[in-house]
């Protein structure tokens, strides 16, 4: 199997040497092309925010469905009325959860989040709002 493989990759180059990367003749000689590379687009807004009580008093994980080519997600929280001037920092991560601690128990918590890549930030995911144990 490894003959094999090996004499395909040196047909391959030989291929590609002959063809001048002509994806035309390539596919002539039943070889398939490397996709082009695509520049990232502008970031969604991270899917599927939850909150998931935890047995602890007081803390709350949030999981959301990831974004391809973010850099990092920014989450925000807030323990008041869901306004602009009632969210607050709460967390930088490059993984899709993030646990809260040292939240009162009992009271409700609204949590959003949103991706940063490299061509800039992405909208807020919808709310997610639950009371910690």
């Amino acid at each position: 199997m490894r003959k094999v493989k090996a004499n395909i990759k040196m047909l391959a180059g030989y291929v590609q040497a002959e063809s001048g990367g002509d994806p035309v003749k390539i596919a002539s000689a039943a070889f398939g092309t490397r996709k082009v590379p695509q520049p990232p687009g502008p970031m969604p807004a991270p899917p599927n925010l939850r909150l998931v009580i935890t047995t602890l008093p007081g803390e709350l994980k949030a999981r959301w469905g990831g974004v391809k080519d973010k850099r990092l997600y920014v989450l925000e929280i807030s323990d008041a009325d869901v306004v602009p001037a009632n969210w607050k920092p709460l967390a930088m991560t490059s993984r899709n959860f993030h646990l809260i601690m040292g939240l009162e128990s009992h009271k409700p918590y609204s949590v959003r989040v949103l991706a940063v890549g490299s061509l800039g930030v992405g909208p807020w995911s919808d709310v997610a709002t639950t009371k910690p144990l």
